[in-house]
Order: structure tokens, then sequence, then C-alpha cells
């Protein structure tokens, strides 16, 4: 006779939820991996990201892209586009479509 899933804990399970939880596992690991990718190529040099491929690991970290980022560029200016479009855009779908 089969092993029926439990609902509650303590209940006998079967070997089944071994499987389903690796291939969530597995399924994880793979949408999370690009996201790692691009935090290790951030703080790596242009030259290192560029021809390091999809390695997480360098050998020479540096934090010069975040210093462009917030040094030489308008983050702040495109950061508040970014949340008054937002904002506008949340009060306009609450009030004229629900």
């Amino acid at each position: 006779m089969a092993e029926r899933v439990g609902q509650y804990p303590g209940e006998r399970r079967g070997h089944g939820w071994i499987i389903t939880l690796g291939g969530l596992i597995l399924l994880a690991l793979i949408y999370i991996f690009p996201f790692l990718v691009q935090v290790a190529n951030s703080f790596k040099s242009d030259a290192e990201a560029t021809s390091a491929g999809l390695a997480l690991w360098s050998a020479n970290w540096t934090t010069e892209a975040y210093h462009v980022l917030f040094n030489n560029s308008d983050f702040g200016l495109w950061t508040m586009n970014s949340l008054i479009v937002t904002v506008a855009v949340t009060l306009g779908r609450v009030f004229f479509v629900s």
C-alpha cells in the first residue's frame, strides 16, 4: 500500500516530496544565477567583466562602477523620475481603473 501524503506535521509522507523539493531548489538556482552574475560583475573592472564571462568570483574586486554611478551621472535625477512616474501611474490606476 502506498503511503499517503500528510497534511499535518508529523504525518507520514511519501518520498515524492524529496524530488519536488530538489526540483524547486534547482529552479530557484537557475532563476537567481543571472542576478548573481550581475552583482558579481558590478564589482569587477570593465575589462574583467567583459572577458570573464559568467564567473562569479573576481581576482580584483573594485567599487569603481559604483563611484561612476553615484559621482559621474544623474542617478538622483533618474531615481526621482522613476519615483514620479511610479506614483503617478499607481494613483492613476487606483482612481481611474478601479
